[in-house]
Parts: C-alpha cells; sequence; structure tokens
C-alpha cells in the first residue's frame, strides 16, 4: 500500500506552503522568490571564497618586491 496522496481534477493546484496556483505554474511567487535568494546567497558565499584565497593579505603583489631577482 502507498501512501501518496493524489488530488483530484476538481480541486484547484496548491503549491507546497498551500498558495493556490494558476494553470502551469510549479511554485508560487513567494517560493520561487525563496529559491531564488537561496541560490543568490550560495554564489554570494562561492564568490566571497574564491576572492578571498587569491592573495595573501598584506603580501607582496609583486616579484621584485618580494625580494626576487632574476
Amino acid at each position: 500500500m502507498t501512501n501518496l496522496i493524489t488530488s483530484s481534477p476538481d480541486e484547484p493546484h496548491r503549491c507546497v506552503c498551500g498558495a493556490l496556483l494558476g494553470l502551469g505554474q510549479d511554485v508560487c511567487r513567494k517560493c520561487r522568490a525563496r529559491e531564488t535568494f537561496a541560490k543568490r546567497e550560495r554564489g554570494a558565499k562561492r564568490a566571497k571564497r574564491r576572492a578571498a584565497t587569491r592573495r595573501p593579505p598584506n603580501g607582496p603583489r609583486r616579484a621584485h618586491s618580494a625580494g626576487v631577482t632574476l
């Protein structure tokens, strides 16, 4: 036996949060905005972490300032 609950064709479509959906919608506007916000936050954290590892703080930027001679 399965625990799958199916809605009848007469019932209006609902989002996971309970909001009514229009025809062709998968998620409501609020849930879509939440997903977009979470996606942007993940990208911002990834970019911040990537930028922090490019050069150590207060480190030499050029070879001659590091004391390297050619």
